[in-house]
């Protein structure tokens, strides 16, 4: 894989991450899912087939808590008068 391929997967990568982060956090905040419950979910995730899947479990349980800090950090902001755009 030369340099630029593995630029344009983490690329896209990164993007699908960041659409995934704000679709739960929309989701998470209008009542539709049980937020805890999914990062519980993640972080008991444990997928097999090798290195690529311990990649991705480490992923996923970083999810769960990136998932968990945005949260907290929304929650932070809610009844302010100025409540800054979403961020993941």
């Amino acid at each position: 894989m030369t340099a630029t391929d593995f630029n344009e997967l983490a690329g896209r990568t990164e993007a699908l991450t960041r659409v995934v982060m704000h679709v739960i956090a929309l989701l998470e905040d209008g009542g539709v899912i049980d937020g805890p419950a999914l990062r519980d979910q993640l972080r008991t995730t444990v997928l097999s087939g090798g290195p690529a899947m311990d990649v991705a479990n480490d992923r996923l349980h970083g999810l769960a808590a990136a998932m968990g800090a945005a949260c907290a950090r929304r929650q932070g902001w809610a009844g302010r008068p100025e409540t800054p755009p979403r961020r993941t």
